[in-house]
């Protein structure tokens, strides 16, 4: 792709033509009123230019991106995507100690849980939360009177 974006520049500049920098771009052109579809469109008709660079322009909005608008329709996107009139739930996620507000569809938690982590008994785990919160309420000492310790 680059030596043809450089075959392309070489013959304009022959020709003393106008040189196209947008061959070395993947040229996104979204209103933000569609984002999801127009994005999804424009991806499915670049099919040719998906290892190109991304560049983003939103439909009607004075603007070059130099990153900024590519960042904002990422997250934009994102935000859309994992919105819960698409996913049909509402999940939070942690990574790192951040906890971000996104909400996957139950598909995508099945997938991310598989082994589940929720365990078959669950009786037997409502019997051992009961256990600990008298445990924690205990006003004795633990240590001494049921031989164990934490």
């Amino acid at each position: 792709m680059i030596l043809n974006a450089r075959q392309s520049l070489l013959n304009r500049a022959i020709h003393q033509q106008m040189a196209d920098i947008d061959v070395f771009f993947l040229n996104l052109n979204i209103h933000r009123s569609n984002l999801v579809s127009d994005s999804l469109n424009e991806i499915a008709k670049k099919q040719n230019d998906l290892k190109k660079k991304l560049k983003v322009t939103f439909i009607g909005e004075p603007g070059l991106d130099m990153g900024g608008l590519t960042k904002e329709w990422f997250l934009l996107l994102i935000k859309q995507i994992f919105h819960e009139d698409y996913a049909n739930g509402s999940r939070s996620l942690q990574l790192n100690v951040r906890i971000l507000d996104l909400h996957f569809p139950t598909l995508c938690f099945k997938k991310l849980l598989s082994p589940p982590v929720v365990p078959v008994d669950v009786d037997r785990c409502n019997d051992v939360a009961v256990g600990l919160k008298e445990l924690l309420s205990y006003e004795g000492n633990v240590e001494e009177d049921f031989c164990m310790n934490f």
